[in-house]
């Protein structure tokens, strides 16, 4: 009996050996075969980036749009807590000797539920509507046309962005924290009026650029 034990664990550690090192040789192969393609450095002045989670967490990232606000906290802690507390107690529960997924249905029926529920949250998760994508490109097209144009203006001259640049006037990060857009604007087009006696000088830019240089200042964090 000793003897059919240890030649049942050695023939059952050398199947679970084999796997990892095939596992192992897979992730080094597409490790060193595939070449990812690196996003470009931060710019702390480029408010527009989109972050997007790792897609093994794309179906965290979709739930938790689906919980907003308070309610956040249901995603993130009670789902998955649920999740996990039901698969590690499903040998628990169903005690059934049988191995084959017909004779097994309460387990079997968890495992397809929790299975399609994520890949149904991942393709979800990574599938951006094209009229958002579409939003997103024209908001970073006006905002880099209005940071040339600051840059045009010589803006920094006067002002820093977090301590980039002259302190004559207010630090410009988190401006859109402190007004809103029509009030920034205001500012630009007839700096006297809102702020009698300021040495700022009105840019004097058509609408269309003033509208972009505004979008710039705004998207400032």
């Amino acid at each position: 009996m000793e003897v059919k034990t240890g030649k049942v664990f050695s023939q059952h550690l050398a199947k679970e050996l084999l796997m990892a090192v095939g596992v192992v040789a897979v992730v080094l192969g597409l490790a060193l075969g595939i070449d990812l393609p690196e996003e470009k450095l931060a710019d702390p002045a480029d408010n527009t980036y989109v972050p997007r989670p790792e897609w093994y967490f794309l179906f965290l990232f979709q739930l938790l749009k689906l919980f907003p606000g308070q309610m956040e906290l249901v995603a993130i802690v009670v789902i998955p807590l649920a999740g996990t507390v039901l698969l590690y107690g499903l040998p628990f529960v169903d005690r059934n000797p049988v191995r084959h997924p017909k004779q097994r249905p309460l387990a079997s029926w968890a495992g397809v539920v929790i299975l399609a529920g994520v890949l149904v949250l991942t393709a979800w998760g990574a599938d951006l509507p094209r009229e958002v994508a579409r939003t997103i490109g024209l908001n970073k097209a006006a905002i880099a046309a209005g940071k040339e144009i600051f840059e045009q203006k010589q803006c920094s001259m006067c002002h820093a962005i977090r301590g980039q640049g002259q302190n004559f006037g207010p630090d410009l990060a988190g401006l859109s924290k402190r007004y809103d857009e029509a009030y920034v604007e205001g500012v630009l087009k007839n700096p006297q009026q809102v702020y009698p006696g300021t040495p700022m000088p009105a840019p004097n830019l058509p609408p269309e650029e003033m509208e972009k240089l505004t979008a710039f200042l705004m998207s400032l964090e």
